[in-house]
């Protein structure tokens, strides 16, 4: 699919509000030492997504699919931090 700038948009701000009801950003982002010496460092999953967003808004994704796929590789690390 064609890369369309509004639907991007819209895709990166929908799924805002699901990660933000279904994560713990805040652990995510500062975790306890031990976490991030033994299981993996910290993760800034709304750093992530603001970059997604921006480059929706510079126009640099090629199409759709290349926007779907930056959203889930943010999102995905996030789940996978907690073993999701």
């Amino acid at each position: 699919m064609p890369f369309n700038q509004t639907a991007a948009l819209a895709l990166v701000d929908a799924v805002k509000p699901f990660i933000e009801f279904h994560s713990t950003t805040a652990i995510l982002k500062n975790p306890p030492a031990d976490w991030t010496s033994k299981v993996r460092p910290a993760y800034d999953i709304w750093a992530e997504l603001e970059k997604v967003r921006e480059r929706v808004v510079s126009g640099s994704y090629g199409n759709e699919h290349e926007v779907s796929f930056a959203v889930y590789a943010a999102s995905i690390v996030s789940s996978r931090v907690f073993g999701g």
